[in-house]
């Protein structure tokens, strides 16, 4: 894996030394040095904020074999992986008997709350005056109904105040509780067009089970309002072809605030040279528009992708005027140095004829 240690020792290639201090340095918003076809140079360009974003890295990975899991399991090549599993350790997922695996349920915001597990996580966004709306259901319907509205129980929310159910992107890792959340909450599952079309094409799975087959579709820009909550939709041709990706309010103590949630990040749909650009041409564009809006927050529904556990540790022992752990300021947006330079240095790395699919 290309890491900071190994990118220190490409500090002598030529111009190499300048690009990292460039990226490191600039602010985000003037970091306007033109994009070389070069992966590692690319890759020097998104590992230059590897010590904020971790979880990430792998992303950067240049001697990563790509597999394809948004194909249906028939299809697949033996060792394929399972949708949406994003290559976690056993010990990032829940184990078995229904246990909670170390985080628990928790108000994060005024207005959002963390309900997963240390695998996967679902948010619920704004107020019980206002209504919520809830992103992802989880791996299963057992899990959603503990995770999901349990955690809402326990957190003294009522689950009949949520106005609409989101599902970020058509893996089975989210959208495995679909039915249970759907029938409670007395809501339809609300995805993108694009991942509607390739959920028909999945079939069921052995441990998520059966994809949504009817619901609402989010349009790209789309807008919910709920009080003083603003979810503005985006819809991303990156981790599938239709991952939602929300920009939202959220506040600290009244405070606003507002974070990016990436709805999907692994590289997990083959050595596909053109998806590889259009991911990183879905980061440039998610960049513009959170500058633009002032987001200081970076979120992922998976807690070993944005540090959550970590941060909710500090947060449980946060005092008064103590910063919040997970607002980044102006860091947050640099996110997209790796969500953009590094599947742009994948895309590069198969044109130029540097991938080996059976190494």
């Amino acid at each position: 894996m290309i890491t900071a240690a190994r990118l220190r020792q490409f500090a002598t290639v030529p111009g190499l030394a300048a690009v990292l201090a460039a990226t490191a340095c600039a602010p985000v918003e003037t970091d306007t040095a033109p994009l070389s076809s070069d992966p590692v140079e690319l890759v020097a360009r998104g590992m230059a904020v590897a010590d904020l974003f971790p979880g990430l890295t792998n992303l950067c990975d240049l001697d990563m074999q790509f597999r394809n899991v948004n194909v249906p399991r028939s299809q697949r090549a033996e060792g394929g992986g399972d949708s949406g599993r994003e290559g976690r350790s056993a010990s990032q997922r829940r184990g078995g008997g229904g246990q909670r695996d170390g985080l628990e349920a928790m108000q994060v915001f005024d207005d959002l709350y963390f309900l997963g597990n240390s695998g996967v996580a679902a948010w619920l966004v704004g107020s019980e005056e206002g209504g919520y709306v809830l992103f992802d259901a989880l791996t299963s319907n057992d899990v959603a109904e503990e995770d999901i509205i349990g955690g809402m129980r326990e957190l003294g929310l009522d689950p009949g105040k949520v106005k609409h159910f989101i599902v970020s992107h058509g893996h089975g890792d989210h959208y495995g509780g679909h039915r249970y959340i759907s029938e409670t909450l007395d809501l339809p599952v609300s995805m993108s067009a694009p991942d509607w079309a390739l959920a028909r094409t999945l079939g069921e799975h052995p441990r998520f089970g059966p994809v949504p087959t009817q619901g609402a579709t989010i349009e790209d820009g789309q807008v919910i309002r709920l009080g003083d909550t603003v979810i503005n939709l985006y819809v991303t041709s990156a981790h599938t072809p239709g991952t939602i990706s929300p920009i939202i309010t959220v506040h600290d103590s009244g405070v606003p605030h507002r974070l990016i949630l990436w709805g999907g990040t692994g590289l997990n749909f083959g050595a596909d040279e053109q998806r590889l650009r259009e991911y990183a041409d879905s980061a440039a564009r998610l960049r513009e528009l959170s500058l633009e809006q002032g987001v200081d927050i970076f979120l992922s529904n998976h807690p070993a992708r944005d540090g959550s556990a970590g941060k909710m540790r500090a947060l449980a022992g946060r005092s008064v005027g103590d910063p919040h752990p997970f607002v980044m300021g102006r860091d947050a947006v640099k996110v997209f140095d790796i969500l953009q330079y590094c599947p742009l240095a994948q895309a590069e790395r198969i044109a130029s004829g540097q991938y080996d699919a059976g190494s």
